[in-house]
């Protein structure tokens, strides 16, 4: 597995990475509440390893996005040989979130695991995040636009 540089330096959470079996079976995260902006991830090297196979591309989308300002929202997600790791933040408190992330690997295997985050409603609902350094910097596009989430 090569190392994945991820912003800000950041280290992935072990508790927060699920490990995709190779029988199929929706997942599920621990939960968030709206104001957080947490790693998440998924872990596809038991699904790819008895073929010897790794992750080519990726994406993540939020499948119950609505276009509200409070909609779980995926800062950011990149991806090594067999993990995908994202960064949501915001969603309505009070909902079960669902989140779809799909690979294709370099054997043009395609697979889909759906995630579930429930959000919980101890929290007043938060827009999407402004992203920051543990310094205190934001972080920028190259055009120096100040990154913040995006549903996609």
């Amino acid at each position: 597995m090569t190392d994945l540089v991820l912003p800000g330096g950041l280290t992935p959470d072990p508790a927060r990475i699920w490990h995709v079996t190779p029988v199929h079976a929706q997942g599920a995260w621990p939960v968030k509440s709206s104001p957080d902006a947490l790693d998440y991830g998924v872990d596809f090297s038991a699904f790819l390893s008895g073929a010897g196979d790794t992750i080519r591309t990726h994406t993540v989308s939020v499948i119950t996005a609505t276009g509200s300002t409070y909609d779980l929202t995926s800062v950011w997600d990149a991806h090594d040989e067999s993990r995908v790791l994202m960064m949501l933040g915001s969603g309505v408190p009070a909902t079960m979130q669902r989140v779809r992330v799909q690979i294709t690997t370099t054997q043009n295997r395609r697979f889909e695991q759906a995630m579930r985050l429930w959000i919980v409603d101890y929290s007043a609902a938060s827009g999407k995040p402004l992203m920051a350094l543990p310094t205190g910097e934001q972080l920028t596009a190259p055009d120096g636009t100040p990154l913040s989430g995006t549903v996609t």
